[in-house]
């Protein structure tokens, strides 16, 4: 995920928090990640202040109607960074009723969705309990620490790195899922959120409020109640998942990278399109 689009959808999970339980400690965090964005993107940071108050204000009234209701709120805890890699929560909204919601944020300016963004290594340890690496055989281990040690190098290009490991990464998925297909199944449902409610409002670059969607996609829940053929394929850089054929998930290979440029090794963008 590139890096303006992880800091602006943090600045809307904590705005969204604030609104919801206004205090000093949530001010204090939204303020931080606020001015990271100024200092980062100075010249366009009033029109991303613009996109994250608007979509805040429309998911905030959401809440506030479908889930709130005439409850009252004890505390919202951010899980966003926390959960970075691992799952799709960002705010767990508990009441004093003892009630909770699991909630997951998005702010996007079309409707497809990433929900998260592991490693090559870690989505295997999601999905199957072992890294990726660990399915490789001595000589392909070799390989495959040394190109993702090259992608440290920009002028390396990751798309011709990555395909040869997506390809090997989707056979090596495919086969774990024709011997554990309830496991899988199990932990894919896991991470792409099928027991959160996700909230998404859709704001253009100019700030324009196109719609909110939430949803909790028929796929996934096809997927939960153990129907419809899996499909585990590659096609380039993504590793694609299918039922009965529609498209339930896309994971795009790119090469990972941190504030201070590429760091090695392959992180995953799981695209979903749910409409």
């Amino acid at each position: 995920m590139p890096a303006k689009t992880d800091w602006v959808g943090r600045a809307h999970e904590l705005k969204v928090r604030y609104i919801l339980q206004s205090n000093l400690e949530n001010k204090s965090d939204l303020d931080r990640v606020l001015l990271k964005l100024k200092r980062l993107y100075p010249r366009i940071y009033s029109s991303l202040l613009k996109r994250i108050n608007i979509g805040a204000k429309h998911t905030v009234y959401y809440i506030q109607r479908n889930i709130v209701k005439n409850k009252k709120i004890k505390i919202v805890e951010y899980k966003g960074e926390e959960n970075k890699g691992i799952s799709d929560v960002d705010l767990i909204i508990k009441f004093f009723d003892g009630d909770k919601s699991e909630i997951s944020l998005k702010l996007y300016k079309t409707k497809t969705f990433n929900l998260w963004n592991p490693t090559l290594e870690t989505l295997f340890l999601h999905l199957t309990g072992l890294r990726f690496s660990e399915y490789l055989n001595k000589k392909e281990l070799s390989k495959y620490l040394n190109d993702m040690k090259s992608l440290k190098d920009i002028l390396i290009k990751s798309e011709l790195v990555a395909a040869t490991w997506v390809k090997k990464a989707a056979e090596i998925l495919k086969k774990f899922y024709e011997g554990n297909s309830s496991s899988f199944r199990k932990r894919l449902i896991e991470k792409l959120g099928c027991a959160s409610i996700i909230i998404a409002p859709i704001v253009d670059n100019d700030g324009e409020f196109k719609k909110l969607v939430v949803t909790q996609p028929d796929l996934i829940k096809l997927l939960a109640r153990g129907g419809g053929k899996l499909g585990i394929t590659s096609n380039g850089i993504s590793i694609r998942i299918t039922i009965d054929g529609k498209l339930l998930t896309n994971f795009s290979v790119y090469a990972q990278s941190g504030s201070k440029g590429r760091s090695g090794g392959l992180r995953i963008a799981t695209w979903t399109p749910y409409f």
